[in-house]
């Protein structure tokens, strides 16, 4: 069996697919984000054992070598994921700041009602005496 770029691309995608369903398993990764690196590895062996289909796909985007689409859409893939994470970053954001001045402002009550309830308690005292 001759060793082809995409015999190890066929290899590396099984792999992949087994690491996924592995950090799956042990709740490393949710099952939100599961389903898109599953599909990103099925397609990937897809297109590894089916070499016509990518060679007629880079044929079509005018790329003279196939298996540098691969990496072209792995590529395009990457910049996808980068762009969602960063949305899902900026809103976590928001919502962290707000937390932190929710919090900040429930201190500040709870200082305030102590206060007052030390006062009371001094007046309390002093009634009795």
């Amino acid at each position: 069996m001759e060793l082809t770029v995409y015999n190890y691309a066929t290899v590396i995608s099984v792999i992949f697919l087994g690491f996924v369903l592995e950090m799956v398993r042990r709740y490393s990764l949710k099952e939100q984000y599961s389903i898109l690196w599953l599909f990103v590895g099925a397609l990937m062996l897809l297109l590894s054992l089916k070499h016509e289909l990518l060679e007629w796909i880079a044929q079509a985007l005018g790329i003279y070598y196939a298996p540098a689409a691969l990496f072209f859409f792995g590529l395009i893939f990457c910049f996808s994921l980068i762009l969602h994470f960063s949305v899902i970053i900026s809103k976590l954001d928001s919502k962290h700041t707000r937390v932190v001045q929710e919090v900040a402002l429930l201190n500040q009550r709870i200082r305030e009602l102590e206060e007052r309830m030390a006062d009371t308690n001094g007046i309390r005292e002093k009634e009795r005496k």
